[in-house]
């Protein structure tokens, strides 16, 4: 089912977007809807493609992605996404992100695969980032958990498993904890 929101997108990126057809060699080659709330409006150049997504489930995220055309597994997200949650917001919200690319992918919008390398490892870098925070963040809320139950050991182990991403008081518990331990 088509709801407002989904086709107020496919118009604006149409007209937010239309720089793409102006300044570079770019036509839209397709505006979907998808299953559910969302839709996705697809540019393509005789090098590149350029994705403008929304997906209305996911609290009104909106996004872009790149990808050069000889290489499929090439799509590399733009790092600028937004939450929508009304047509209005909607509506800025895909102006501010088509100004974003406009002025911050050129190298992208002209098929520099060195561009799309960089990119690509950037997104990479942030990803694995995200991951290890979530990985050292875990350790942490467990480590604090025994700590508020004097598990000397558990706390030992735990946080020897991040030793080189300790903070200080962390360092300090650690040393506590080793001294406690065997009492």
């Amino acid at each position: 089912m088509q709801d407002n929101s989904t086709t107020s997108f496919i118009h604006t990126v149409e007209e937010a977007f239309r720089f793409l057809q102006e300044k570079y060699p770019f036509f839209m080659c397709e505006s979907r809807i998808l299953d559910g709330e969302g839709a996705v409006v697809r540019y393509e150049s005789p090098l590149a493609y350029v994705e403008v997504w929304y997906d209305a489930l996911r609290g009104g995220d909106l996004s872009v992605s790149f990808g050069l055309l000889s290489e499929s597994q090439s799509r590399v997200p733009f790092l600028h996404t937004y939450m929508a949650s009304s047509s209005p917001a909607l509506e800025h919200c895909i102006y501010k992100l088509a100004m974003q690319v406009a002025e911050e992918a050129q190298p992208l919008l002209t098929g520099d695969a060195d561009a799309y390398l960089y990119r690509q490892q950037d997104h990479d870098r942030h990803r694995f980032e995200w991951w290890h925070e979530m990985h050292l963040r875990g350790i942490r809320d467990n480590a604090e958990y025994a700590w508020q139950h004097k598990d000397y050991m558990r706390v030992i182990s735990l946080l020897e498993s991040i030793s080189t991403d300790l903070a200080d008081v962390e360092k300090k518990r650690l040393a506590y904890a080793r001294k406690h331990a065997s009492k």
